[in-house]
């Protein structure tokens, strides 16, 4: 059994955990490139999936959770995302030559709108790790990865005016994908993604009425596979990256180009690491999963430009929303 903890990190320190469930599936809450909280107004919704379902809970004050909901059938923690603003809350979940997706409003329980629907994808194939987003004018968008035939095929997905459409470039492989797609403000979108070869670049492309041409990080190898959401700042997205190479876990931001890496966290070389990001729109956090039993955090309160000294806690995956 795993058991589902939630803590509070104020400016120093972090609080007791407090148990929302105990679960028998392995990897409730693993996939940290994937957004399992929500924060809205009053409640705090964190969903996993439960070994056959995905399910949520949710919390007016972290400390009492309500019993867990059922809202959709599963195949894996890493096959599923969601998105808020405010009380509004969107998912996505894999499936065969499509993905399902639905829309609510989160309170002492989530409200959906409709039932699920589908959304046809142009490769048939598996459907997996999708990452959604809203943009400045509330267009639900979602990229997914879909294996073809023995090819892996990177597409984009837009949702305005109860209209889908395809917003998909040229993007496939032998080998999977890990894409992170994010508002950059102003009807804009960002995506970063990345050939799952332990030797592939980052790459960026911006969305403004058509795809920039890819920009990446060159010779420089971070890992976007053990990665979480890009954030948005301005109109810079920012990523906290697993630098294999070298055992650390630093920032990388991008716009039309990328930054240089900066160094936040050190890693024992050869452990497993991870990294995920949030932002309450100036300040950021950043997680670091060093190994199977605890987690270090670093805060910025300038934008990224100086970071605190880091905080250790005791646990395993873990994910984070402000």
């Amino acid at each position: 059994d795993s058991t589902l903890t939630f803590s509070n990190l104020p400016a120093s320190g972090v609080s007791d955990p407090v148990t929302i469930t105990t679960t028998t599936a392995s990897s409730a809450f693993a996939g940290v490139w994937l957004t399992k909280v929500c924060k809205g107004t009053s409640y705090t919704t964190v969903v996993w999936w439960d070994g056959t379902n995905y399910v949520y809970s949710t919390s007016s004050d972290g400390t009492t959770w309500a019993s867990a909901a059922t809202f959709a059938s599963g195949t894996g923690v890493a096959n599923l995302d969601i998105v808020c603003s405010g009380n509004a809350i969107y998912y996505a979940r894999g499936g065969t030559n499509q993905f399902s997706w639905r829309s609510g409003t989160m309170g002492a329980t989530v409200t959906w709108d409709a039932a699920e629907a589908n959304r046809a994808t142009t490769q048939t194939g598996t459907v997996n790790r999708p990452s959604v987003t809203l943009d400045s004018q509330s267009d639900f968008w979602a990229a997914v990865v879909i294996l073809s035939a023995g090819t892996y095929y990177l597409e984009v997905w837009e949702r305005a005016s109860g209209t889908w459409a395809d917003r998909s470039f040229t993007e496939n492989g032998a080998t999977n994908y890990a894409a992170t797609i994010s508002t950059m403000g102003s009807g804009n979108i960002g995506i970063i993604y990345q050939a799952v070869s332990g030797t592939a670049a980052l790459t960026g492309r911006q969305w403004t009425g058509s795809w920039s041409a890819a920009s990446n990080t060159g010779t420089s190898v971070y890992d976007l596979s053990q990665s979480s959401h890009a954030v948005l700042i301005s109109s810079t997205l920012y990523i906290a990256a697993w630098d294999r190479t070298n055992s650390r876990i630093g920032l990388l931001s991008f716009t039309s180009s990328w930054s240089s890496f900066t160094n936040l966290i050190s890693i024992t070389p050869s452990t497993d690491a991870g990294a995920t990001i949030t932002t309450d729109g100036s300040g950021i956090l950043i997680i670091g999963d060093l190994a199977a039993s605890s987690v270090a955090f670093v805060i910025s309160r300038n934008s990224g430009t100086n970071f605190g000294a880091s905080y250790s806690v005791a646990t395993d995956e873990s994910t984070i929303q402000n």
